[in-house]
C-alpha cells in the first residue's frame, strides 16, 4: 500500500470534499487577500517620513511644494512607499536611493572632466611665468649688455660716462630685487 500524502484538498486520508464549484479555495486566498490588505508604509508626520526616507525634514518639507508631491493621507499621515516612487522619480536628494549607478557615473565623469581641465589650465600658466632667479639673471644680463652699448658709444664723453654709471647700478638694484 503506497504511503498517505496529503492530497490537493489538505487531507491525509484522501476523504476531504472540494470546495462548490465557483468558490475559491480558503488557503490559497488567504494569503492573497492578506497581501493586498496590508496597511502601506505611513508616517505619522514629515519629520518621520524624512527619517524614513533618509533625507532631512526641511528636504522633504520642500519637496511637498513641488508640482505632483505625494498628498497627506486622510489621517494626515504620509505614504512612504508613494514618497519613495516620488523621490526616485524626480531624482531628489542625494543619497543612494535618489541617484541610479549611470548619473552616478556621469556626474563623476563631469567632475573629472573639469578637474583635468583645471590641471591643464594651471600647467599652462605655469609655462607662461619664469622663475625668479631666471628673471634676475636676464635683468642682469640685460644690465651688463646695456653697459657695454652706452659705454661704446658715448666713449669720450665725460659727462655720459657718469650716467651710464648710475642707469647701471639701478639696473642691478632691479636685478636684485628679483633675487
Amino acid at each position: 500500500m503506497p504511503p498517505r500524502q496529503e492530497n490537493y484538498y489538505g487531507t491525509k486520508d484522501g476523504g476531504g470534499t472540494p470546495p462548490p464549484p465557483g468558490k475559491p479555495m480558503r488557503s490559497h486566498t488567504k494569503s492573497r487577500d492578506a497581501r493586498k490588505a496590508l496597511p502601506p508604509e505611513t508616517a505619522p508626520s514629515k519629520r518621520k517620513l524624512a527619517e524614513r526616507l533618509g533625507f532631512s525634514r526641511q528636504a522633504v518639507c520642500q519637496w511637498a511644494r513641488l508640482p505632483g508631491a505625494p498628498r497627506p493621507m486622510a489621517d494626515g499621515s504620509e505614504d512612504v512607499t508613494v514618497w519613495r516612487a516620488f523621490v526616485r522619480a524626480r531624482g531628489l536628494g542625494i543619497g543612494s536611493l535618489a541617484r541610479s549607478p549611470e548619473r552616478v557615473a556621469e556626474i563623476t565623469r563631469r567632475h573629472r572632466l573639469a578637474a583635468e581641465r583645471m590641471r591643464q589650465d594651471l600647467d599652462e600658466r605655469r609655462a607662461q611665468y619664469v622663475p625668479r632667479a631666471e628673471a634676475a639673471a636676464k635683468v642682469a644680463h640685460a644690465a651688463d649688455e646695456a653697459g657695454r652699448i652706452l659705454r661704446r658709444r658715448l666713449a669720450g664723453i665725460a659727462e655720459a660716462d657718469a650716467a651710464i654709471r648710475l642707469a647701471l647700478a639701478e639696473l642691478r638694484e632691479v636685478a636684485e630685487g628679483y633675487k
